[in-house]
């Protein structure tokens, strides 16, 4: 789920949060350094994160904007992920 404030009619900052479900690889090693076990398994947790969506060219049959963000995703089992993305669209009216 994402929410937002529309800060001016060019700026939007918003926060968003969810469920998330992720592959997650798990490696034990012997004392030697050889893999004794080496498995994949399935994780559900959530993500919390949030960033700013600013309207480059308003005018025109499609606005062009530019966005940032950042998201947390917390797994149970005691792992988590940080990802910062950023990007550029184009909204259809």
């Amino acid at each position: 789920m994402r929410a937002g404030y529309l800060v001016s009619p060019q700026l939007l900052v918003f926060g968003k949060g969810g469920y998330v479900n992720g592959e997650q690889r798990k490696r034990i090693t012997g004392p030697t350094g050889n893999t004794l076990v080496y498995d994949h398994y399935r994780a559900d947790g959530y993500q919390v994160g949030g960033g700013v969506e600013y309207t480059v060219m308003p005018q025109g049959r499609l606005p062009v904007y530019v966005n940032a963000q950042y998201v947390y995703s917390n797994y149970h089992g005691n792992s988590g992920r940080q990802r910062v993305m950023a990007g550029v669209g184009v909204r259809f009216k």
